[in-house]
């Protein structure tokens, strides 16, 4: 009797453990719509000979992502910017502002206004994996066009520019920051799971991810990174690292995020092309949300 006890609350024993797991992935339909408000704050300060830079940049951006199909452990989506406004400010103040809400005539403005409503597709695995970004020229070509009558040795130039924040890849990186923080095996709570982002060799993440908690309502999971910088944007280039910390509320139901609160804090160096051997240290605090709408 005491054997057979014993065995009956081992075999209890597995299948709580067994049907305590859980499933973590996308759960999208076809025609299923999320609006999306991000918010962006970053903070770098420049330790120079002569002073201390601070260069303060504010992005905010509003987009939609659509599900056009959905392909056996493939997700196909479309994503397109409804809004969004950057500002720069350098030691307080204003470098520059861009708002595709504003009626400004401003070439600069008019060009960034016309990325708005241009679709780019996103083919995403079950974990929130992005591998491939298509028709990214879509975003580039819209803010070509509302230039108006330029000459092509211009168009080819803002064009290469253009690509550096709007090609495929980046694009993609971009957009795994909110999406790919699942595992591919079934997790309970307190399980951990590793996964990277790379961005064009640039922006690299070593990700820890932990599945705290789940309710009806409500899935948590966490996440703490490694993070490494190398940015060349002409004429300064940037060598730091650092570490970041994800926090993600998460629809149980479908698996997508209801909100995502993204901390990152780097260190390191930055020099003049024109003056490798003067080296600054250097730098950046990002604060990132992405809310559902």
């Amino acid at each position: 009797m005491k054997k057979n006890l014993f065995l009956s609350f081992l075999l209890l024993c597995y299948s709580s453990a067994l049907f305590s797991q859980s499933n973590l992935r996308y759960n999208l339909k076809k025609e299923d719509r999320f609006v999306i408000n991000q918010l962006v704050t970053q903070e770098t300060t420049i330790d120079t000979k002569d002073q201390n830079q601070v260069i303060i940049n504010n992005l905010s951006a509003t987009f939609q992502l659509e599900v056009i199909d959905v392909l056996p452990e493939m997700y196909v989506i479309d994503m397109s910017f409804l809004s969004s406004a950057i500002n720069i400010s350098v030691d307080g103040i204003e470098m520059m502002g861009l708002d595709t809400n504003s009626e400004s005539l401003d070439p600069s403005n008019i060009m960034f206004k016309g990325m708005i409503n241009k679709k780019v597709t996103m083919h995403m695995l079950p974990n929130g994996k992005i591998i491939e970004v298509n028709n990214g020229e879509n975003i580039i070509d819209g803010m070509i066009e509302a230039i108006g009558d330029i000459d092509q040795t211009m168009i080819d130039n803002i064009r290469e520019g253009l690509k550096k924040d709007f090609s495929g890849e980046t694009l993609a990186y971009s957009l795994e920051q909110m999406t790919y923080y699942y595992p591919t095996s079934k997790k309970e709570i307190n399980d951990t799971w590793n996964n990277k982002y790379k961005g064009e060799g640039k922006i690299n993440t070593n990700n820890e991810w932990k599945y705290i908690s789940e309710d009806a309502n409500t899935r948590i999971i966490e996440g703490t990174a490694s993070v490494t910088m190398n940015l060349n944007v002409e004429p300064m280039f940037m060598k730091l690292s650092g570490e970041q910390q994800t926090v993600a509320k998460i629809d149980p139901a479908s698996g997508f995020f209801k909100e995502i609160v993204v901390t990152t804090t780097t260190s390191g160096n930055s020099y003049l092309s024109s003056l490798p051997d003067e080296v600054n240290p250097t730098s950046i605090k990002m604060n990132t949300t992405y809310t559902l709408q």
